[in-house]
């Protein structure tokens, strides 16, 4: 798995803070998919965006890919913006997506 970025930083202190707010790890998989995990490591809930080429996925705007939420066993629909957006992720909570390729 790689980690591909953060956000410093949690609601404790913002100027002096040493540990991030979320995190956004990737893992290429076969078949042209990629698993994304969205971990919020605050302490409040927080909308975390991940955009399909900072994955590497050949997912982008206005291409039909598929998208499915590995926690909750379940599909959702693809997003016209070439990405994801974790809404209100509740504190030290996590979203674990599988990107497909474009179909």
């Amino acid at each position: 798995p790689t980690m591909l970025h953060w956000r410093d930083c949690g609601s404790y202190s913002p100027q002096n803070c040493s540990r991030p707010s979320w995190m956004v790890w990737k893992k290429r998989l076969p078949g042209d998919k990629v698993a994304v995990l969205i971990s919020n490591l605050a302490e409040e809930p927080q909308d975390v965006r991940v955009m399909w080429w900072q994955v590497g996925s050949a997912c982008r705007a206005g291409v039909s890919c598929t998208l499915r939420d590995v926690f909750a066993h379940k599909d959702l629909p693809a997003d016209a913006s070439g990405g994801f957006v974790a809404r209100a992720l509740p504190p030290h909570d996590s979203r674990m997506l599988v990107v497909g390729a474009p179909s």
